[in-house]
């Protein structure tokens, strides 16, 4: 805990991080902890499962003021799976720490008069994807006057061409005094090229994202023509039984024949399209996540920020 409370964390939030398991703030969250406190401009960049959500998200609730009845930070993601993970790591934060603050979820694939009167109830944080973040500002059902933090994360896929007016109108709806911080996996260039107006000498805490893999993931290739990956499949699953296993396809189109190739051969898998509804892509992770089923398949909508315990191969 003493390590926490060092890079500035408060006693309730360090003992919620030493309650997680953490030994100690990892990199990214020892570097991310002063500016984030101080409530400067940000840019965030680190490997996957290096602790990002938490480097961002613990000095946060450290800064925020106690018994606000105001929206006074907005986490946006570009999908609805990260989006609603993200709720989940701030709902766990903040039942651990004991803090007197209320999060509420906002995603497109969820009715708006539900999440209306869930606004109403005055929630401190909104957590929810890019889209209907956009849409509660731009009705004026989201007032994000008081807001001190709006966090992007995911933000290199926030700032592509399809989901740039996005972001660019969730910014334009702050106030001059709200801290922006930006973070990803990968930030390019391009992405602070098209984000630099709204933000005010920002700090940059970039760490090598290719370190984690090459420290940590053991790289193997095997070469097979289209008509035979399948069988290649079922050989593999038969010598190695892996413990949770990801299958990524070109395409929700390869995907259907995949997984019914699979089903076909007994295949415990599960399924990640974007053309599923919410409901069926949560259902899809936590069955994964849980070990109901030891293979997920997916495109690049799972390639990247959703966090499973114990991928295997």
């Amino acid at each position: 805990m003493q390590s926490f409370t060092a890079i500035g964390l408060n006693d309730a939030v360090a003992q919620a991080m030493s309650s997680f398991g953490f030994a100690g703030p990892t990199e990214i969250q020892t570097k991310a902890a002063a500016p984030m406190l101080a409530g400067k401009d940000l840019y965030l960049s680190s490997a996957t499962g290096s602790g990002k959500t938490f480097a961002y998200l613990a000095p946060m609730l450290c800064a925020m003021p106690g018994g606000s009845r105001q929206v006074v930070a907005i986490i946006a993601a570009p999908t609805h799976d990260l989006a609603a993970q993200l709720f989940r790591e701030c709902e766990r934060m903040i039942r651990a720490s004991g803090l007197d603050f209320e999060a509420a979820q906002f995603l497109g694939s969820v009715p708006l008069d539900r999440q209306l009167k869930r606004l109403s109830q005055k929630p401190n944080i909104v957590v929810g994807s890019a889209g209907r973040i956009r849409d509660l500002l731009a009705n004026g059902h989201l007032d994000a006057s008081a807001c001190r933090y709006l966090v992007m994360d995911e933000a290199d896929r926030l700032f592509e061409k399809e989901t740039q007016d996005i972001a660019c109108d969730i910014l334009d709806a702050m106030p001059g005094s709200c801290a922006k911080v930006l973070v990803s996996a990968t930030i390019p260039e391009r992405t602070i090229e098209r984000s630099a107006r709204w933000f005010r000498e920002p700090e940059r805490v970039f760490l090598d994202s290719t370190e984690a893999l090459r420290d940590s993931i053991e790289h193997w290739c095997f070469h097979a023509s289209s008509r035979s990956k399948v069988e290649f499949l079922r050989k593999f699953e038969a010598a190695v039984k892996p413990a949770r296993c990801l299958i990524f396809a070109s395409s929700n189109a390869s995907i259907f024949t995949i997984s019914k190739k699979l089903d076909y051969l007994g295949f415990p898998a599960a399924v990640l399209k974007s053309d599923h509804d919410g409901q069926d892509r949560r259902s899809a992770l936590d069955n994964f996540c849980s070990g109901a089923v030891r293979y997920l398949i997916t495109t690049d909508l799972g390639a990247r920020g959703l966090d499973v315990p114990d991928v295997s191969h």
